[in-house]
């Protein structure tokens, strides 16, 4: 009796400390496959917010540090900057952690879809086709001061669920990276021949000016034009790559000549691109609002290029199934499909016991660049991982998808892989640089893909899957795709995706991938 007070003590000691199931760079190895009969436990307390007739809010707070917004059930919305009613920016109002309205804040273009753009104009009271917008194509004015919400869901009444975590987080949006929609269909149309471009004010960077038709030349709206666009003009200019997007502030001298610019990034020409032209084209900023972009030399500005494994994915697919209690990390970090949430909140004290059907492979990215892979964000916006034990220096590196063969149609629940970048390994002569290791709050060590390295993620490590619980046995297509948004330049996104035939047997837990090709995004 007198050893049973001190054993349970320490077992309940134990059981209290936040663990992993096999997330990158915890205390124990990254390569030793976990225990995945053992139920994982976080320190984690949940609190309701219901303030506010229609809104639901959810917020969750990790070893007592910061609460981070998990998501809100409903929200209202509103278009700002278009033409007319029917078009513009799309702004959320929400609550923040301490049941006041925060109010009306813009909504990332990461991961912006037509499935949003569809829900917003259907709540909007315009039901039907919808096209989805990016790189604040209706300008750059944001009520937000700096802060946005990013990863929305489509729900029944519209967007819910979207990530926010207070004033000036925005994860890797930047100020530029606001979403839009146009309901109904985009009058913008290519041209049909070709636009001369040249750069105002340097060689390798500048202001974007225009010449087609009988016009003479003239400068192009900014809002709007991102990354892809770039990559076009300093192709054009004969150029390897396109460094960076941004708006001129600059006084363009003149009306616009050419709006709402919207490219694939694969097109030779500028009048391969959709656009509006004419001899003054409505731009949403001001005079100031011109493009401008800062083109890549190969060897004056060399650039990183990323190159998934096909070979290695499609060897390592598995599918098995694991009982939600051993998923408590992979919960919180969003990496299932609803109705896992639903059976938690249906059925709290049995859902661990619960199984899911988990599609599992391995993502190798290389980097055969010229210069190593950078995160985009600062590393004072990097999100600590409790569970972990390090920061996220990426929220959407990788995007895995399970789609109908031949179409763009999701039967899972896509999913939005977070990581740390590091080098796991290198070719003969290259040393690794960066490294993803346990540390304290605080301690950001510098993360990124060495040129000539890659970095593994096993399809052991939690949310290296697609949850395919709910998904019926039959023939499919996976995608997976890394840097999708462009948030970081290349020299080449033709590789950034592969695309896998697969044929799944859920009841059964068994798969066939085959056929996989490395594909331009």
């Amino acid at each position: 009796m007198e050893l049973a007070v001190p054993l349970c003590l320490l077992l309940l000691a134990v059981a209290a400390q936040p663990q992993s199931s096999g997330y990158r760079g915890h205390f124990f190895s990254r390569w030793m496959r976990p225990n995945r009969n053992v139920n994982h436990l976080g320190i984690i307390r949940r609190t309701r917010v219901n303030n506010v007739p229609g809104f639901r809010t959810s917020y969750l707070r990790h070893g007592g540090y910061r609460p981070y917004y998990s998501g809100q059930e409903r929200y209202q919305v509103r278009l700002v900057g278009g033409a007319n009613s029917r078009q513009g920016n799309v702004e959320v109002l929400v609550n923040d952690w301490r049941r006041f309205l925060r109010g009306w804040r813009s909504v990332c273009d990461i991961g912006w879809t037509q499935a949003h753009a569809v829900a917003v104009c259907k709540q909007l009271g315009f039901p039907g086709a919808a096209t989805p917008t990016s790189n604040g194509r209706f300008g750059y004015r944001g009520t937000g001061v700096g802060t946005s919400v990013s990863h929305c869901q489509v729900g029944q009444h519209g967007l819910r669920a979207c990530f926010h975590q207070g004033l000036g987080n925005t994860g890797e949006c930047s100020v530029n990276n606001l979403a839009g929609v146009i309901c109904g269909a985009d009058t913008s149309t290519p041209f049909n021949g070709p636009i001369s471009v040249r750069l105002r004010g340097g060689s390798l960077q500048g202001d974007v000016q225009v010449k087609y038709e009988r016009t003479g030349w003239g400068p192009v709206c900014g809002d709007g034009f991102g990354l892809k666009e770039a990559t076009v003009v300093c192709r054009q200019l004969g150029f390897d790559a396109a460094v960076r997007s941004y708006l001129s502030g600059r006084d363009a001298g003149g009306p616009f000549i050419l709006g709402e610019v919207e490219c694939k990034s694969t097109e030779k020409n500028l009048g391969s691109c959709r656009s509006r032209r004419g001899r003054s084209v409505r731009c949403p900023g001001n005079r100031y609002s011109g493009a401008a972009v800062q083109c890549s030399n190969r060897d004056r500005s060399p650039l990183p290029d990323l190159v998934i494994d096909a070979a290695e994915l499609q060897s390592s697919a598995v599918v098995e199934g694991q009982p939600m209690g051993s998923l408590t990390c992979a919960m919180d970090e969003n990496c299932l499909s609803s109705s896992a949430y639903k059976i938690r909140e249906r059925e709290p004290a049995t859902y661990k016991t619960r199984i899911r059907k988990l599609f599992r492979f391995t993502n190798k990215v290389q980097n055969r660049g010229k210069a190593d892979y950078r995160p985009r964000r600062d590393p004072s916006a990097w999100q600590w991982h409790s569970c972990h034990k390090h920061y996220h220096s990426e929220e959407s590196f990788s995007e895995y998808d399970l789609v109908r063969p031949g179409t763009n149609t999701k039967v899972a629940q896509g999913h939005k892989a977070s990581f740390c970048l590091e080098d796991s390994e290198c070719t003969r002569g290259i040393t690794p640089k960066y490294r993803c290791r346990p540390s304290m709050r605080g301690n950001r060590f510098p993360q990124g893909i060495r040129a000539g390295c890659a970095d593994i993620y096993g399809s052991y490590i939690d949310c290296q899957w697609i949850d395919v619980t709910d998904v019926p046995s039959g023939t499919y297509d996976l995608r997976v795709r890394v840097n999708a948004d462009r948030v970081v330049p290349e020299s080449d996104f033709s590789n950034n995706q592969v695309l896998c035939r697969v044929e799944l047997d859920v009841r059964r837990e068994k798969i066939s991938v085959t056929n996989c090709r490395n594909t331009p995004l």
